[in-house]
């Protein structure tokens, strides 16, 4: 009988993702992969006005729905672009980006409350295959640490998506 017990339990932690804090969770989606970041990897030391806690695998997938969602708008709706102020090269590829959701770029993601608020955020890091490529040399870099870029542009990509009202907040990382 104590067998069963050893077993089931040892199944148990397998298949449960945020099983400790200092690991990483890798996660696939359709069109999307990346890791949950630990909470040592994420802004929370610099970053006094929010809490900061690993999402869940259902909110990642809820965050990425909201954001496919968002960028399907966006695209849309021609006044968007003209609010971004963007060279016409750079429309296009900016434009290229929002429409196929990132495809190629990896996701960093973190979450955090305010903790003026009640309301619950995930922090996707969209991170281009150029710095992957910069940090190939680094295997476990992007597992460990939020990728930064000084004016990255189109490297880097941040979204900010509040998981009570679905507005998402996203911007390249040179603004």
């Amino acid at each position: 009988m104590q067998p069963f017990w050893i077993i089931l339990y040892t199944l148990l932690l397998s298949s449960n993702p945020s099983r400790s804090i200092k690991d990483t969770c890798e996660i696939k989606g359709n069109g999307y992969n990346g890791y949950i970041m630990p909470i040592s990897g994420t802004n929370a030391k610099s970053d006094p006005e929010n809490v900061y806690y690993r999402p869940s695998v259902s909110e990642v997938v809820l965050a990425e729905k909201m954001l496919g969602s968002y960028l399907d708008i966006f695209c849309r709706l021609n006044n968007g672009w003209k609010d971004l102020a963007l060279s016409p090269s750079d429309s296009v590829l900016y434009r290229g980006f929002f429409t196929s959701y990132f495809k190629g770029y990896y996701r960093q993601y973190a979450a955090y409350i305010p903790k003026n608020g009640t309301h619950k955020f995930v922090s996707i890091n969209l991170v281009s295959p150029a710095f992957r490529d910069e940090v190939k040399d680094k295997p476990d870099f992007l597992k460990r640490e939020l990728a930064d870029v000084d004016d990255g542009a189109w490297i880097l990509f941040h979204a900010d998506i509040d998981l009570v009202t679905g507005d998402v907040f996203l911007r390249d990382n040179g603004s």
